[in-house]
């Protein structure tokens, strides 16, 4: 899932969990945990926007 996410990912181009988990087919939030351990491993950064809004994009 993580190779999927990556690939699916413009770089600089801000996503939600929700616009990935519909391109992928996948849960919500399965796609969300994903992309926290993405974030977590400094291959993604994210924007929290609300307590329910963030953002997520690729640098590189």
């Amino acid at each position: 899932m993580e190779k999927r996410l990556l690939d699916e990912m413009d770089i600089c181009e801000p996503y939600t969990a929700s616009e990935l988990a519909e391109t992928l087919d996948a849960e919500r939030r399965t796609v969300h945990n994903y992309l926290e351990a993405l974030a977590e491993e400094d291959k993604i950064h994210r924007k929290k926007h609300t307590s329910r809004h963030v953002s997520w994009w690729r640098t590189e």
